[in-house]
């Protein structure tokens, strides 16, 4: 059995579109604040140049401290990655409209 296994989870995510492409937060994750804002604003660019925002997802997204947040978004999907049982080892999320293209996307990429 491989270390890292593949792992498919349906629901809410925020995808925050930056200068190094799209990072997927799970909604559970995400600060309280963040979530709250998305909830409140008119357009996703909005939270995006909200620098309280900028700041709270800085810890989330793979930037320096100097990134660029274009939009964030909370959307439904399949989010999809690997994980390793019992520790902190995984990469990051892609999420998806269909469980199938999640296990495509997860075969294209880690099968060998």
């Amino acid at each position: 059995m491989s270390f890292m296994q593949k792992q498919i989870v349906f629901g809410e995510w925020l995808g925050i579109e930056e200068i190094n492409g799209t990072s997927f937060l799970p909604i559970e994750d995400a600060p309280k604040s963040v979530i709250e804002f998305c909830e409140s604003a008119a357009y996703p660019n909005e939270i995006a140049n909200h620098p309280d925002v900028r700041s709270e997802l800085l810890e989330f997204v793979n930037c320096n401290h100097d990134f660029q947040i274009f939009s964030v978004e909370r959307i439904t999907g399949f989010g999809c990655g690997l994980s390793a049982p019992g520790h902190m080892d995984c990469t990051e999320w892609g999420v998806f409209e269909t469980e199938k293209e999640a296990e495509q996307y997860l075969s294209e990429m880690y099968d060998e």
